[in-house]
Parts: structure tokens; C-alpha cells; sequence
């Protein structure tokens, strides 16, 4: 296996090798401490130490795994669309909730992103194109990505749908609700791309958590010290169990490995000049501490919408924004507002 030692405590999707160790980090590089000699982050975390938090390591466990609905060795189904092959899980009933993942993720963790954040809807979780079963010639740009979400839709029989878009499933969401308006109820852009920005996937695709046993490995601690993913925010119980959950549909890497790798390409040259064009109501959630996709994109987005509320959660960051009470009230209010105004859906 390969040898991966400390992680700091920001972000699980990006991992940069500096000072000769693979670190779990965010878009800003962790920073070496030239007194010490290492980085800031082994000065205080490191991945193999014992963790002695406190709070019932089998009730943790247990919680994460009740709230993972998409177990191993499950059958996902997939389906032929106008636009090619496009895997998706569904679950719930009622208002039709279209929800995109991040990057990485896949269907499982549109799954479990409409579960930790407590929505009561008919939740249709694809896989969007180089992720898991949905292969990238079913579509590489934004624009190509939500016509096939659309022609899910059609398969589906969903007229219209509230389209949620997560971190780097928004700027799909985004291009769905500008060029597809008649199908969107509305948008809800969650720690979202939504402006130009670097992704920077390679220690992902060609370093040591691009092996699947390494990936297992560092869930496997994870799940013991939650800290080395969200620090501080680890003493609460909640938001430890909701990044642990998600963190578990970010592995195994080689599954995801082509949609990763577009994502990063499409990133580059996402154009927010779609965004004016959204008329759909928008609810956007950021956190201000985002180092994942910087908070300025949420205040940027909004100013280009006509009809968006941001919703702000200080101190917040990717990971621990989605166990926020009162942005997930303001998730739910949203879609109860939509819920109860006129319909067509099927």
C-alpha cells in the first residue's frame, strides 16, 4: 500500500505531494514550517497517531453506516437516453429533486447529500458523465452534461424538476437551468462552482489515493479521528457523522477517475456568463471558511442571478456546511415555497 502519513484538515478531494508526503489538503498548498522542518499540518495531525476522541467510535460507526444507503455489491440501475448511457439512483417520493454531485462523487453521493441534508422529495441521483456507470461520451462540457440530465428526465417521465447542484456538479446544474429553463423549478447551488477556477486533480489520478486500497485505508481512519477531515468541528457529533458519510462517496478514485479529470478541464473554462440567464428562484449555500471553491463565487453568483438567495454559514467550510441547522431549514423552506406554487410535474 502506498505510503500515506499525514493529512491536514480541510479538504478530502484534492491531495497535493509536497516535502515528499502525500497530504490531504485543499486548493491552497499546505505550507511547510521552515523552523521545524515539516508542514504545519504534521506539527499536530498525523494520519497513522491514535485518536482519542471522545464519543462512541461504535455509535459513530454505526450512524455513518446507516446514513451510507449505497452499500457495496449493490445493483445501480442505468438507462438509455437520446444522449447516451446514464446511471442514476433514486429514492423518496413527491417533488421530483434532481441532485448533481461534486467532484469527485457519483450517484451514491447524490444519495447520501439528499439524506444528510434531511429533503423529502423524489430524489433522482445520476451519476454525471466519467463517473461510475455513466460513461464521459455521454457528455464532457456543462452544456453537453445537462442535456443529458434532461434526457434522464424524459426517460423518467419528469417534466420538471428542482435541480440541486453540489460543488463541482454546479456548474452542470447551472448550464441546466440557463439553457433548459422550462424544466427547472427551481436551483439550489450548494459550496458550487459557479466561476472559472483550477481544480487540482493530479495527485488524485496518478497519486497514492488513486489506489484503492489506500483510499480504504484513509476512510478506515477517518471514521476513527473525523478531525483529521474537519478539525475542531469533530466534537460535534452531527457534522462529524455528515462528512464522514459524504467522504465515503469520494472512493474508490478509479471509478471516478474520467469524470475527475474532465471536471478539472471543464472548471478551467466554465463560463458564469450563464448565469443572468437563470430566472428559475435560487437558493445559494457557502460556507465563508471554503477553501474547497472560494466563498467569493457564491457572493459573485448571486449578483449575477435575478432571482437568488445566499444563505451564509460563518465559519463554515466544504465539508461542514451541509450539517448547518439553519441551512438546511433554509433547504427545506425553499422547497416547500416551490412545492406549493402551481405544477406540471408527473
Amino acid at each position: 500500500m502506498a505510503n500515506l502519513r499525514s493529512v491536514s484538515v480541510e479538504t478530502l478531494p484534492v491531495v497535493h505531494h509536497r516535502y515528499g508526503r502525500a497530504y490531504l489538503s485543499n486548493i491552497t498548498p499546505t505550507r511547510p514550517d521552515r523552523a521545524a522542518g515539516r508542514t504545519r499540518a504534521d506539527a499536530s495531525l498525523h494520519f497513522w497517531r491514535r485518536d482519542t476522541l471522545s464519543g462512541g467510535l461504535t455509535d459513530r460507526r454505526r450512524r455513518v453506516q446507516s446514513i451510507h444507503l449505497v452499500r457495496e455489491g449493490s445493483r445501480v440501475p442505468s438507462i438509455a437516453t437520446a444522449a447516451g448511457l446514464v446511471e442514476y439512483r433514486q429514492t423518496g417520493s413527491g417533488m421530483p429533486l434532481l441532485v448533481l454531485h461534486g467532484t469527485p462523487g457519483g450517484s451514491d453521493q447524490g444519495v447520501v447529500a439528499a439524506e444528510v441534508l434531511g429533503v423529502d422529495a423524489r430524489v433522482i441521483a445520476p451519476s454525471r458523465p466519467g463517473y461510475l456507470g455513466t460513461p464521459l461520451s455521454t457528455g464532457r462540457t456543462p452544456s453537453e452534461q445537462a442535456a443529458a440530465m434532461v434526457a434522464l428526465l424524459d426517460e423518467l417521465e419528469v417534466e420538471r424538476a428542482v435541480v440541486v447542484g453540489l460543488s463541482g456538479g454546479g456548474m452542470t446544474a447551472a448550464a441546466l437551468a440557463a439553457e433548459h429553463p422550462t424544466r427547472v423549478r427551481g436551483l439550489v447551488l450548494w459550496s458550487a462552482v459557479t466561476a472559472p477556477m483550477r481544480i487540482p486533480v493530479w495527485p488524485l489520478l496518478h497519486g497514492p489515493l488513486a489506489h484503492r486500497s489506500t483510499g480504504e485505508a484513509l476512510l478506515r481512519r477517518l471514521q476513527r479521528a473525523p478531525r483529521l477531515l474537519i478539525g475542531r468541528a469533530a466534537g460535534d457529533e452531527r457534522t462529524a457523522r455528515t462528512a464522514l458519510a459524504i467522504a465515503q462517496t469520494v472512493f474508490p478514485i478509479e471509478d471516478r477517475r474520467d469524470g475527475l479529470a474532465n471536471d478539472a478541464e471543464q472548471a478551467r473554462r466554465f463560463d458564469a456568463a450563464i448565469l443572468p440567464a437563470i430566472t428559475a428562484p435560487v437558493l445559494i449555500v457557502h460556507g465563508t471558511k471554503d477553501r474547497n471553491v472560494p466563498y467569493r463565487q457564491a457572493t459573485q453568483a448571486m449578483q449575477s442571478m435575478p432571482n437568488a438567495r445566499l444563505i451564509t454559514v460563518p465559519g463554515a467550510n466544504h465539508w461542514t456546511t451541509p450539517a448547518d441547522r439553519l441551512a438546511r431549514a433554509a433547504l427545506s423552506a425553499f422547497l416547500d415555497d416551490i412545492a406549493s406554487g402551481p405544477s406540471r410535474d408527473v
